[in-house]
């Protein structure tokens, strides 16, 4: 059998996603083991997946920012801190998703209503911390993903 990249060489390993052999070069290539189609793909997701959290971040910071900060003073310096607050809300949320537990998958309703509004309150202080450490890990990945293809 020969690698699906590389017909010319013998197969070592296959794609953890599709299953495609592969020869030593492209188990090398990424760890877990993935062929160019199975990266190119992940590379597509995770940029849809960025920008989606790029539009969410924008929407809330410039839609929700605003409002608050006018009503906590409408000073300059405190509406531009609000736009920044909420604009890393999502990524304060995208933080915490890491760090739950998943004992919380049952719950009665009650109990999700808390966990979110818990969840909500905690990602609005940290999202401004986790914000630019979660947006250089999106860009190095994008970086890895555009390298393949």
């Amino acid at each position: 059998m020969s690698c699906a990249i590389h017909p010319d060489r013998a197969h070592v390993g296959v794609c953890s996603e599709c299953g495609r052999l592969l020869c030593q070069e492209c188990v090398n290539a990424y760890n877990p083991p993935h062929c160019i189609y199975c990266t190119q793909e992940w590379g597509r997701k995770l940029k849809r997946y960025f920008i989606k959290i790029i539009v969410l971040s924008l929407l809330l910071g410039f839609l929700v920012g605003p409002v608050f900060g006018a009503a906590a003073g409408g000073n300059a310096g405190i509406v531009i801190g609000m736009i920044l607050i909420f604009a890393g809300v999502p990524w304060g949320w995208i933080t915490l998703n890491k760090i739950t537990p998943r004992i919380f998958l049952v719950m009665p309703l009650i109990g999700w209503v808390f966990y979110f509004f818990i969840k909500f309150f905690i990602a609005f202080f940290i999202g401004i911390f986790a914000m630019p450490f979660q947006i250089y890990r999106h860009i190095k990945a994008l970086r890895v993903a555009k390298s393949a293809g």
